[in-house]
């Protein structure tokens, strides 16, 4: 191999970190692999139309050469994206069953306070009380369980 220049260690862009490391341009009638030549194009306008075009390009200059497995950045994207897709839905999901499960132990917790309280309310309505006051009274008790948990968690 001939060596023709000298390049700065290459950033590469993980999705999930950077890394520096250093890269090497060979000719692709050097490379001794069977890994295929990606070729990417960029274009403003409709990729069907320019895909033609390249395909008939690539063939002007060698016809025996097969052209394959053509897409959109979009579609290579939501392939190499799939399993950190489905990790986000899986946590989001969890997460809702988890905040569904502690709204309903609240509601259930709140439920047997009230029901253990029914004959001081009664006897407090009784007496004159206000329903926003015995509303503040229940509230205020499911305020203070509430936050008790959040700090023991």
């Amino acid at each position: 191999m001939t060596v023709i220049g000298v390049v700065k260690d290459v950033k590469e862009d993980l999705f999930n970190y950077r890394v520096n490391r250093p890269v090497w341009y060979v000719p692709y009638a050097q490379v001794e692999n069977n890994f295929p030549l990606n070729l990417v194009v960029r274009t403003s306008g409709d990729p069907a139309t320019v895909t033609a075009s390249v395909g008939q390009a690539v063939h002007a200059i060698d016809a025996d050469q097969p052209i394959s497995n053509i897409m959109t950045m979009n579609q290579n994207l939501s392939g190499v994206l799939v399993t950190e897709r489905f990790s986000a839905i899986l946590m989001s999901v969890l997460a809702a069953s988890g905040l569904l499960l502690a709204a309903l132990g609240l509601y259930g917790v709140m439920a047997y306070s009230v029901s253990q309280r029914t004959a001081e309310i009664g006897l407090r309505v009784a007496l004159g009380a206000q329903r926003t006051h015995v509303l503040q009274l229940i509230l205020g008790q499911g305020v203070k369980l509430t936050l008790l948990g959040v700090a023991i968690v």
